[in-house]
């Protein structure tokens, strides 16, 4: 991370939106293309080899800034915070996993959803929008495919 500019370094960090429940998709995208940009990206996604000293200390430093104050009571432990490849696996258990918990969390986001009969299109619009972000990070027995959002977006004019 050493040998990144340090302009660019700061410009790519301070795009990196804070972590929410609503944004993983964009968050994840950012974040690993910090991670290519340091030349750290393999070794984060697969684990191994371990990061150095200074240079986990710096992904370390960024993942914790980007965290809400929510994901970070869910995620942070006195196992990870100081290890940025167990903060790496923590947020991808927390998102991406097939874990009841998560899929509560997702249950629970589709069931607050409220509906205008006024303003059809737009529900559908926003759906498309939320299962296409949620297509592209969970277990495809979450998956809805875009061809059967548009047959209903169709069926609906």
């Amino acid at each position: 991370m050493d040998a990144i500019n340090p302009m660019i370094l700061k410009k790519t960090i301070d795009t990196i939106p804070i972590l929410t429940e609503e944004n993983f998709s964009s968050w994840k995208t950012q974040i690993t293309a910090l991670f290519k940009l340091g030349g750290l990206k393999d070794q984060i996604l697969d684990g191994e080899p371990s990061l150095d000293e200074n240079d986990n200390t710096i992904i370390c430093a960024i993942i914790l800034a980007k965290l809400s104050a929510t994901t970070h009571n869910n995620l942070v432990t006195s196992a990870n915070e100081e290890d940025a490849i167990a903060l790496w696996k923590a947020i991808l258990k927390r998102f991406i996993s097939t874990e009841p918990s998560n899929r509560a969390r997702l249950y629970n986001q589709f069931a607050n959803i409220s509906f205008d009969p006024s303003n059809i299109e737009k529900f559908i619009t926003e759906r498309i929008l939320s299962l296409t972000t949620f297509s592209e990070d969970y277990p495809p027995v979450l998956k809805i495919s875009n061809n059967q959002l548009l047959i209903c977006k169709m069926a609906i004019k």
